[in-house]
């Protein structure tokens, strides 16, 4: 064997080139290209199968690239059904192979076929996860410019509805002159809606919070901020006429995240309970013990979540639909703020209903486990 010579099919081009040989001449190296059907390498190709010309100098149509090459014996690479390319030899001499000899390259040649597709498939990998590590980059930018564009926003607001909402006040309580009756109607309308939007602002403000994971974890009694929860909530629930229930169990082991924003998980899902609930109807609030974690559930007899919704009201700004904004009210971000401080606690949350009868939402914090116990 004089020299040898794998041909790969450029996809793009379509042409036959030489990526690898030995035994061959630079200058040929560089210089050998061939369409398919045109000479051995090209026909072999096209017709899938090899081809072995025992004298060059009896083959009127052989394309000659090095005139030394006498005998040449070329086979298919094929990977997949897919023809890739061809491996050759060639010799100095005429008759220089026989049958056994192409059998081997044959073999030889659907080696070399398979390693090379999965070259190109480890290059194509490696590309698009460099890609994606690129876009993911890209979205990890944007998310941090929008939440501070969001966070800049909201801080903003906070002191002009601040100064709107102290001089309505001073208004109201006629501390700027008496008022009439249409006055005063004008000016409580006012006095809503700015806490409408300074409650909206401090949701945006608590989601993007919550978002960015900023927790002060230690050890916190869940029986301490349950109790608080509800009684933050007894004035609403008696002006709404329903009844608060607490099932936490006396032995309760003590849970390792921060009070204040557990505190906050309640107070949304107790404060949603109060919204959605009748009156005459029933909040509670109890504990299960769930291994290394400890289960809250709040439960409501109110107005219930159709089942094709559930999935999507722990989303941002997720209404069911557009009367429960009118009726009401909220912007659809307590529930968001709430899987965001859970997932950061390392929890999970989620919820069962039915239509007309009440829902259940839950949550997990893990116990607290002091160090070497």
């Amino acid at each position: 064997c004089r020299s040898c010579c794998i041909f790969l099919l450029d996809e793009q081009s379509g042409m036959l080139e030489i990526r690898a040989a030995s035994g061959i001449k630079p200058k040929w190296q560089k210089e050998a290209k061939l369409r398919v059907g045109e000479g051995v390498s090209g026909r072999v190709v096209a017709e899938r199968r090899p081809i072995y010309i025992p004298d060059t100098y009896q083959e009127p149509d052989f394309i000659f690239f090095d005139p030394e090459v006498r005998s040449l014996l070329v086979v298919p690479m094929i990977t997949k059904g897919n023809v890739i390319g061809t491996l050759s030899v060639d010799d100095s001499v005429p008759n220089a192979f026989d049958p056994e000899e192409g059998r081997l390259l044959t073999i030889a040649a659907a080696q070399a076929a398979a390693m090379i597709e999965n070259a190109r498939l480890y290059e194509s990998l490696k590309e698009r996860a460099r890609r994606l590590k690129l876009a993911y980059d890209e979205l990890k930018e944007l998310n941090r410019l929008k939440s501070e564009f969001v966070q800049n926003v909201s801080h903003e607001l906070r002191t002009p509805l601040t100064f709107i909402r102290g001089y309505v006040d001073l208004l109201l309580e006629g501390a700027l002159g008496e008022l009439n009756e249409q006055q005063r109607e004008a000016l409580q309308i006012v006095s809503n809606k700015t806490e409408t939007l300074t409650r909206l602002v401090g949701d945006i403000i608590s989601l993007q919070r919550a978002e960015m994971a900023s927790l002060e974890l230690a050890p916190v009694s869940l029986a301490d901020v349950i109790d608080m929860a509800l009684r933050g909530a007894e004035a609403a629930a008696q002006e709404a006429n329903l009844q608060l229930i607490c099932k936490v169990p006396p032995d309760l082991d003590p849970v390792f995240g921060d009070r204040a924003r557990l505190g906050q998980v309640l107070d949304n899902l107790i404060g949603n309970a109060l919204k959605f609930t009748p009156p005459g109807g029933l909040i509670e609030v109890s504990v299960e013990d769930a291994g290394d974690y400890e289960r809250v559930l709040v439960r409501d007899t109110g107005i219930g979540i159709p089942s094709d919704k559930l999935e999507k009201i722990f989303e941002p700004f997720y209404q069911i639909d557009g009367s429960t904004t009118r009726r009401f009210g909220g912007a659809g971000l307590g529930l968001a703020i709430v899987k965001q401080i859970v997932e950061a606690h390392g929890g999970q949350v989620g919820v069962t209903s039915e239509l007309g009868k009440g829902s259940t939402f839950f949550f997990t914090v893990p116990k607290y486990r002091p160090a070497g116990g």
